[in-house]
């Protein structure tokens, strides 16, 4: 007769936790929404936060956040402002400010602007936050730049757009040249780039983000996220 140890049956019933569970979906959802596409994910994220209901605060809330960045990436932004008005409060930190960044870029597919930075500008205090207690995330701050600087071009303050934008160009340009095999670092530069390009004088920026989205392409021409900078 075969038996299990203790410790087996309690991995086993680890394993088959509704948290577990929820947090394999909500990656297979992001993993599905980059390289497939944030409509090809929905279906996945939408089993996801099926199971995170029945798991703890943290976990929904997390589950949740994913299934609103996939729907605002497929276009569905009051969708997305939904599902993250449903959802538990996010923990201070890091995951406060990775929620504020789902919500400003919801906001602003409603044209819902000035929301749409102040949610940027709580990203940006809820990462400071973070950073009090851990050094490593000062990486994320390029990201708040971007936000802030993404969200003031759509409230119309171009000169604060460019301030943030650039601020964030310089950070994100060394992470690239200390990490140049991390795609994630060229795939933010090349975004950062984007944005820059869109704002007066920014030709030179866009030139340089279409010779970064072609090289990422060129990297891994399927992947969804790469074909769409």
């Amino acid at each position: 007769m075969n038996r299990t140890s203790p410790s087996s049956r309690l991995v086993s019933s680890a394993a088959r936790s509704p948290a577990d569970r929820a947090e394999t979906l909500r990656r297979s959802c992001g993993l599905h929404a980059n390289v497939a596409g944030p409509q090809a994910a929905i279906a996945i994220c939408a089993q996801a936060i099926v199971v995170a209901r029945t798991a703890d605060p943290a976990t929904h809330h997390r589950t949740g956040r994913r299934l609103a960045k996939v729907l605002a990436g497929a276009g569905d932004a009051a969708g997305a402002l939904a599902v993250l008005d449903a959802l538990p409060r996010a923990q201070e930190g890091l995951e406060g400010a990775l929620t504020a960044w789902v919500r400003a870029e919801a906001l602003q597919g409603l044209q819902r602007a000035p929301e749409a930075l102040a949610s940027a500008q709580e990203g940006a205090r809820q990462l400071i936050l973070a950073q009090r207690s851990d050094s490593a995330l000062l990486e994320y701050t390029a990201i708040t730049d971007y936000w802030l600087g993404r969200t003031s071009a759509a409230a119309g303050d171009v000169s604060a757009a460019q301030a943030n934008l650039q601020r964030a160009l310089d950070r994100q340009r060394g992470l690239d040249a200390a990490n140049p095999e991390y795609a994630e670092y060229r795939l933010y530069l090349t975004r950062i780039l984007r944005e820059l390009g869109r704002l007066p004088g920014g030709a030179a920026h866009a030139r340089e983000a279409d010779e970064l989205a072609e090289g990422l392409r060129a990297r891994d021409p399927q992947r969804a996220e790469y074909r769409d900078l």
